[in-house]
């Protein structure tokens, strides 16, 4: 849950255990002796209950095997997104992750910023004094003294072993009552305690049972295949709709979402009548989006076609390949620091600059710097290999067919111009293979002049290389200082281009004394590479892809044959870091006006359909999560007593993000937000331009003040998602996510601990997985872990490695790999685990306070604790096209 990450926080490879047998191909086994542990399970009170039913057994099962069993793995879909998927993708995926991510400008979620003066030194923040540090909080304090000599694998999200401590559980948690395995759900009975047990009979219970049953398949056993057990009767019966690739529960979720927001659109309000509102200027976006200006009927001439008014001088200048003339000439077409810099205004990156608060001083922004990507997949390009030669070819074939048929429509049927194309395709396939090669989508946080963190043959991720070789590295330097290094791309000049493009005052630029500026430069050993390929390509050809990168972003926005050749494309050619692709019309138009105006959006949402909401009880729920990953730090033997102190420390200063910024509800302020963007009824495709310009130039005018005491929310409020942001050092749960089926009040809470719980307790841990624990409590980066902490949670984590690379994602024939979702799978275990910590802790507190169980659902034949797996489970139900 892509924490872009953000990064998306989604991850290429990350599609573990958890997946249908068709997407998934059993590893070797690797059996662990449960008896070796299973005495120290039943001996600790924290997974005990007062309760004989619900303690932990002496288990003696012999062998278990936790790769093809264990459930505590997630798709790679819910993570962009951060990437989020991904990554994307730090969140759930498909969709951004608070932290590094592939940044795109956008409002209240970009990353694009510039700094007035050197970054001041980040020591005052880092010194790590001894009176910054405090004593362990009392409510961590009755796990610390123990006596316990394999404590150490109670760090639940450290270790593989949790995932089979957890699995452990769900065999006795399902075996003892003979309710599933071969047995049929027809059959089954409940312990004759649990018979006697209320039975909730609201509305929300009939619905959320009727849900339940209409997923899971009681035929398979959960200890074999847990997530066909959770989501077989799903994969069976549900099907793709005709305007996805896709159907998952997070997608289910956002579909909801957008027809929601369709319809608040589509409602009358009070603010309506002001011309020059926020409001207005949101509902002429959606109307101009969906008007008939898109038929390709209403241009009689391909020079009248909108794309052909940023092909001008002043713009991005003529696409060199419809010339008359071909040849090499510099008159021909604008300079390449132009380009970079005019697309950068776009939000169309060759190489990424974004805003961003320093990592080394959390205090003040910074303008960064981040290797670009092509515009596929990068396996796509790679046809070395027999094994993927033939996949990958078809891939490439239909790229080069969109951009045959798109130089026709637009050169008006010349086939002169499809002479350059091979040229372009070789150019992109050698910028894919050099982005492949440098941080392959991972932070390039060790030194990056230490041959040893490249990427060896084997494909090993560098953010794990990083991670082991941990040598935190300054990416400070001066744009002077770039071009010095790497002179083949005049970086003042494009920095220039960009500022004066999206319409920042030459008074204002004169300020920042640009050749000065301090920049971020990560992933540095990329530039090199991209230097030597832009001095051995013709410029012609290196504008013509350029040029080509931004036509291909706009397709979908040009006329409806474009975006119909756009989508299909898409369809055939899949993305699997890519956020989701909208078929139908009305879903794409409300999905850009989220993008572009979602606190607006958000606005008329909570004001028509939320005007109730509340986050008292999420709150709550929060601070559980945090207790229960706190007293698992405290207990911990192999963790020295003053990182102990600075572990709960940062888990103390942990913030929380919850619902949507309080601005939202002022309409004053959000008028005030869009008062110098120009929205009108005309083409879609000028509106999106203009909105995207003014998103940059908001984030540009960060340099200009320190960042907001209150922290911005760097994501959309009705975005289906949860993040973590390693830079402010907070977890964000947006409203999109805050609904049925992961929260609903009027729910069992062992439903809420299990979907909702589970996701909290994923984004605590990315503060301390591979990524956040290079983050101290301020949001610095800087090394503040010790030498042997490090070396103890590498041998731990390598645990993970090793189980998830032995598993293959079938869709592109390529195995896991495990170094690349550490984080992920190491924040999928330790989420789960603290989740089912947290709510056996409530459990007992309510049956203390009330004298009984909390109520059953109707129909359900199974225990609340079985219903909070079954829970967890099926937030991973998905269908695939």
């Amino acid at each position: 849950m892509q924490s872009e990450l953000m990064e998306d926080e989604s991850h290429l490879n990350s599609i573990p255990a958890g997946q249908s047998a068709q997407q998934r191909t059993p590893s070797p086994s690797r059996c662990i002796d449960l008896n070796v542990f299973s005495s120290s399970i039943k001996s600790d009170s924290f997974l005990n209950t007062t309760s004989t039913k619900h303690s932990l057994p002496h288990i003696s099962l012999g062998t278990f095997n936790m790769s093809t069993s264990s459930p505590v793995s997630s798709p790679p879909q819910v993570r962009q997104a951060s990437s989020v998927a991904s990554s994307n993708r730090n969140g759930l995926t498909g969709l951004p992750k608070v932290g590094r991510h592939r940044p795109v400008v956008r409002s209240q979620s970009s990353r694009i910023s510039l700094l007035r003066q050197p970054p001041a030194s980040a020591s005052s923040l880092t010194s790590g004094n001894e009176e910054e540090h405090f004593s362990i909080p009392e409510r961590y304090v009755e796990f610390r003294g123990r006596s316990c000599n394999r404590c150490w694998w109670w760090w639940i999200p450290l270790t593989v072993i949790t995932s089979i401590i957890v699995t452990a559980a769900i065999i006795w948690l399902f075996q003892p009552y003979g309710l599933f395995g071969y047995q049929e759900y027809s059959n089954a009975t409940l312990p004759e305690e649990q018979q006697q047990d209320e039975v909730c009979t609201t509305p929300a219970c009939v619905k959320a049972a009727a849900r339940l049953l209409a997923r899971l398949d009681p035929s398979i056993d959960p200890c074999t295949d847990f997530y066909r057990f959770s989501c077989g009767r799903f994969l069976e019966t549900y099907s793709v709709p005709d305007d996805s690739n896709q159907l998952s529960t997070l997608q289910e979720m956002q579909d909801e979402m957008l027809l929601s927001t369709r319809k608040v659109l589509e409602q009358s309000h009070e603010g309506d009548a002001n011309v020059n509102g926020s409001i207005r200027k949101v509902k002429d976006f959606y109307a101009s989006c969906m008007s008939p200006h898109l038929d390709d009927a209403d241009f009689g001439n391909v020079s009248e076609l909108p794309l052909f008014a940023f092909l001008q001088p002043g713009e991005l200048g003529a696409w060199p390949l419809l010339m008359l003339e071909p040849g090499d000439r510099p008159h021909d077409h604008a300079s390449l620091e132009h380009l970079i810099g005019t697309l950068a205004a776009l939000q169309v990156h060759s190489v990424d600059i974004y805003v961003t608060q320093d990592e080394r001083n959390s205090s003040q922004y910074i303008l960064q710097f981040f290797k670009g990507e092509p515009l596929m997949e990068k396996d796509w390009y790679d046809v070395s290999r027999n094994e993927t030669a033939a996949r990958h070819l078809r891939c490439l074939r239909s790229y080069r067919n969109l951009m045959e048929e798109t130089i026709l429509l637009l050169s008006g049927g010349r086939r002169e111009p499809l002479d350059e194309l091979d040229d372009m395709l070789a150019f992109e396939a050698r910028f894919a293979k050099i982005s492949s090669t440098f941080c392959a989508d991972g932070d390039m946080i060790s030194d990056p002049t230490n041959d040893s963190n490249r990427t060896t043959s084997n494909n090993e991720d560098l953010e794990n290389a990083a991670f082991h070789h941990d040598t935190i590295v300054d990416h400070r330097l001066n744009l002077s200082d770039m071009e010095t290094q790497f002179p083949a791309i005049n970086w003042t000049a494009a920095v220039e281009t960009l500022l004066r493009a999206t319409g920042l005052s030459d008074k204002d630029r004169a300020a920042l004394l640009l050749s000065d500026m301090p920049v971020s430069l990560q992933c540095r050993d990329f530039l090199p590479e991209l230097s030597n390929l832009l001095t051995t390509t013709p410029s012609r050809t290196v504008t013509n892809y350029l040029i080509w990168r931004f036509i291909f972003k706009s397709m979908p926005l040009i006329t409806t044959r474009f975006h119909k050749m756009w989508t299909n494309f898409k369809q055939s050619v899949p993305n699997l870091g890519e956020e989701r692709i909208y078929l139908t019309r009305w879903k794409q138009c409300v999905a850009l006006v989220n993008e572009g105006f979602g606190l607006v959006a958000a606005h008329l949402y909570v004001t028509k359909m939320a005007s109730n909401w509340t986050n008292t009880w999420i709150l709550r729920l929060i601070d559980e999560l945090k207790e229960a990953f706190g007293a698992s730090i405290a207990r911990q033997e192999w963790i020295e007593e003053e990182m102990t102190l600075r572990l709960l420390e940062k888990l103390e200063a942990m913030g929380s993000k919850i619902g949507y910024p309080n601005k939202i509800l002022n309409l004053t302020q959000l008028d005030l937000d869009y008062q110098e963007l120009h929205i009108d009824g005309g083409h879609i495709f000028f509106n999106v331009m203009r909105m995207k310009r003014h998103e940059v130039w908001r984030e540009i005018q960060k340099v200009f003040q320190p960042p907001p005491q209150e922290k911005e929310w760097l994501v959309q409020p009705l975005v289906v998602n949860a993040f973590h942001n390693p830079s402010t050092n907070e977890i964000i749960f947006p409203l999109g996510i805050l609904r049925e089926p992961f929260f609903n009040l009027d729910l069992p809470r062992y439903m809420t601990y299990g979907n909702l719980g589970v996701v909290i307790g994923h984004e605590i841990v990315h503060g301390f997985d591979v990524n956040g624990r290079r983050y101290d409590r301020h949001g610095n980066m800087t090394q503040w872990w010790s030498d042997s902490l490090m070396r103890e949670f590498s041998q731990r984590t390598d645990c993970f490695v090793q189980q998830y690379a032995a598993f293959t994602i079938d869709h592109i024939d390529k195995p896991v790999d495990g170094n690349r979702t550490l984080g992920e799978n190491v924040c999928d275990s330790g989420g789960l685990a603290h989740a089912w910590t947290a709510y056996k802790s409530h459990s007992r507190a309510i049956g203390e306070e009330n004298h009984r169980p909390e109520f059953r659902l109707p129909g359900v034949n199974y225990t609340n604790d079985q219903l909070f797996f079954i829970t967890y489970g099926q937030i991973w139900c998905e269908v695939l096209n």
